[in-house]
C-alpha cells in the first residue's frame, strides 16, 4: 500500500479495519441490515483518510478543527458511511502553527 499524508499507514488500516469488523459487522452478516440504500452485504474500506469542511459557497472555508474521516463504501450503490478515525483509534498529531501542536 503506498503511503502518503492522505493514506493510512498499514498499521492504522489494521485499526481501521479492526475497528469496523468490531462495530459495524451487521452490514455484511446474513442476518444483518446491509447497505442502508440498497441493503446489499458488499463494502470496500479504502484506505484514504478524507476530512469534512462546511460548505462556504464556493469559497475555500477553513475552520479551526477539521476531523480525520475513514470511510467505508457500498461496492453496490456507492453508499458511504463517514467513521471518525481518532474514535477508530487512529491518531495523528496536529500540526499547525507554533504553540498548536498537539
Amino acid at each position: 500500500m503506498e503511503e502518503s499524508q492522505y493514506t493510512m499507514t498499514q498499521a492504522e488500516y489494521e485499526t481501521a479495519k479492526a475497528w469496523v469488523h468490531d462495530k459495524c459487522s451487521n452490514l455484511w452478516a446474513v442476518d444483518g441490515a446491509g447497505c442502508p440504500g440498497c441493503r446489499k452485504r458488499s463494502w470496500m474500506l479504502p484506505s484514504t483518510l478524507v476530512e469534512v469542511r462546511g460548505y462556504a459557497r464556493g469559497n475555500v472555508f477553513v475552520p479551526g478543527i477539521v476531523v480525520a474521516y475513514f470511510v467505508l463504501e457500498c461496492k453496490n450503490c456507492g453508499h458511504t458511511l463517514f467513521i471518525n478515525a481518532e474514535m477508530a483509534g487512529i491518531k495523528r498529531p496536529v500540526v499547525g502553527k507554533e504553540g498548536c501542536d498537539e
